[in-house]
């Protein structure tokens, strides 16, 4: 199966949030950028951007951590 090339685009403040919220309940870089649609390149530019204070405490209160899914066949 061949995978689309996903090349980077504008940082919005929406990705940046969510970036940081899949990163802190564990998830990896690889399913944040899958999982957005996203290449790896925006998900370090958009964990390298600083989320407000006000952003990390819903972080905190809306915390899940991440568990992997089983791979079905």
């Amino acid at each position: 199966m061949l995978r689309e090339v996903i090349e980077p685009r504008e940082i919005t403040p929406t990705t940046v949030y969510l970036v940081h919220k899949y990163a802190a309940e564990g998830m990896p870089a690889g399913v944040i950028a899958h999982t957005l649609e996203r290449c790896m390149e925006d998900v370090g530019k958009a964990l390298e951007q600083p989320i407000a204070a006000a952003q990390s405490a819903l972080i905190q209160e809306y915390f899940v951590r991440y568990k992997p899914r089983k791979a079905t066949e």
